[in-house]
């Protein structure tokens, strides 16, 4: 049976002096942070409010 392969996140690297390294980035990651969707959706909960005025074209 065939091993599933671990998913890896993209690797950066940057050469000081002409060296090969590698990025490790440290930084806090931010669990809040949304994609435009998500943000959209925080501020419309409703979604977009509309008014049907002909439920023959919704129904086609």
């Amino acid at each position: 049976m065939k091993e599933k392969k671990k998913k890896r996140s993209p690797k950066a690297y940057y050469y000081p002096n002409g060296v090969k390294t590698e990025f490790q980035y440290t930084g806090p990651k931010d669990p809040n942070r949304l994609t435009k969707a998500g943000m959209w959706l925080k501020e419309h909960p409703e979604g977009i409010v509309t008014e049907i005025l002909d439920m023959r074209a919704v129904m086609k």
